[in-house]
């Protein structure tokens, strides 16, 4: 054959990889048994079915073995050729060694990528055929980059040229094989395909109604509480406003205390900063300066009616021996009970304060249970019915799923199929 002939007859062939592969249509089944299927029954179903109805071993086995035997001979003349060499004495010998090395080597690349298919099934066949047109398209090629190698090995060529047209012909018997099973191939491929997305959907419709069943479990607890919260009635703006006026009354019965205190001691003032300033004891000066500077913090912080008795003890006696005892007379006259009565009065006041304030806290926190409560049940039935939109959209994609996959099983099953 002719370099020229062997293109365009190779480039003809090789057109084929671009055929559109139809299958008739499929006969509706007349059987009118019925059988029901959960998915992963209709997997297993399916598996068999696809064994039985793709099965191309007789047909393809003939053309695999001539591709084979084919592919044999062409390497060994490739082989045969890659130990060859041109005579010395050609014309352009040169320019013929490095086309029939370049050719050898690429060549016997191709045949790594052209793996023949273990078994005899469809789908390994179709990437066998794949493969095929690739070798006969690259060794094409090769023969196209390499052209003048035709004339210094012009009978090895035609050699070439026939195994070439000979697997191209293989080629042929393996698509025509294949073709007949192509559109039940593909009706195969997209029920996998369904099935796969029927069991994502059943996933998602799993993690759906889990996350359901706990929203639910916790509309269950929250609204329990509710319940608990109804048997302790509680009118929290009402009983919140009365705290905070008994606590505000509270409060301003404890400042009328520390006027009445701070009032006990201003007269007093002036003497306190002079004894703080003359006293010899260390103690009695640190005592005198705190009650000059803040006679009410210091005695609300010490509590000790004993410390405030000596104090003054000690102050009047400063007063005697400053010649200011006859002034300070009526200040210290009667003092110390009424400081004494000042302090009881300030302790029973704090309590009761901080009884009101604690009162308050838990009104407080009460009324903040209860509306966060409130929140949360309302955060939880929305949740809920997003939740029950959603598993029912995703169910009626589902039957949509299964619907599709029922009708493409017509006739590849020996029953009719119902999808549970």
């Amino acid at each position: 054959m002719e370099a020229m002939g062997f293109f365009e007859w190779l480039g003809k062939a090789l057109k084929q990889s671009g055929r559109d592969v139809r299958m008739p249509q499929q006969e509706k089944s007349s059987l009118s048994v019925k059988r029901t299927f959960d998915v992963e029954e209709l997997e297993r179903e399916l598996a068999l079915a696809k064994k039985r109805e793709l099965d191309v071993s007789e047909k393809a086995r003939a053309a695999l073995n001539e591709a084979g035997h084919q592919l044999e001979r062409l390497r060994s003349l490739v082989k045969k050729l890659e130990a060859s060499s041109v005579g010395k004495d050609v014309n352009y010998a040169k320019i013929g060694e490095s086309m029939r090395k370049q050719f050898a080597e690429r060549m016997l690349l191709l045949f790594d990528s052209l793996e023949t298919p273990k078994q005899l099934e469809y789908h390994p066949l179709v990437g066998y055929h794949s493969r095929l047109l690739k070798f006969l398209a690259a060794a094409t090629k090769n023969v196209s980059d390499n052209r003048y190698i035709f004339h210094f090995f012009s009978g090895d060529m035609k050699s070439f040229a026939s195994i070439m047209k000979a697997l191209g012909a293989e080629a042929d018997e393996l698509e025509n094989a294949l073709r007949e099973k192509a559109g039940k191939a593909k009706t195969f491929a997209e029920i996998e395909a369904g099935l796969k997305a029927v069991k994502e959907n059943q996933a998602t419709q799993a993690e759906f109604g889990k996350l359901l069943g706990e929203e639910t479990n916790a509309l269950r607890e929250s609204e329990k509480a509710i319940e608990k919260g109804k048997s302790q009635p509680l009118d929290a703006d009402a009983e919140l406003g009365e705290a905070r006026v008994a606590e505000e009354r509270l409060a301003a019965k404890q400042l009328e205390a520390r006027s009445k205190i701070a009032g006990a001691f201003g007269p007093l003032k002036r003497l306190l900063q002079k004894y703080a300033h003359a006293a010899a004891v260390k103690s009695e000066k640190t005592l005198a300066k705190k009650y000059a500077e803040n006679p009410v913090k210091a005695f609300l912080e010490s509590r000790d009616a004993g410390e405030c008795k000596t104090l003054l003890s000690r102050l009047q006696e400063f007063a005697a021996k400053e010649g200011e005892g006859a002034t300070h007379a009526g200040n210290f006259l009667h003092l110390e009970s009424p400081l004494a009565s000042a302090l009881e009065e300030y302790s029973i006041l704090e309590e009761q304060l901080g009884k009101a304030s604690e009162k308050q806290r838990e009104l407080q926190a009460r009324k903040t249970g209860e509306d966060a409560r409130k929140e949360e049940r309302k955060r939880l039935l929305e949740n809920i019915e997003r939740l029950k939109t959603r598993v029912a959209g995703e169910k009626a994609k589902q039957d949509k799923l299964l619907s599709e996959i029922e009708g493409k099983t017509s006739g590849l099953l020996h029953a009719e199929v119902k999808i549970i």
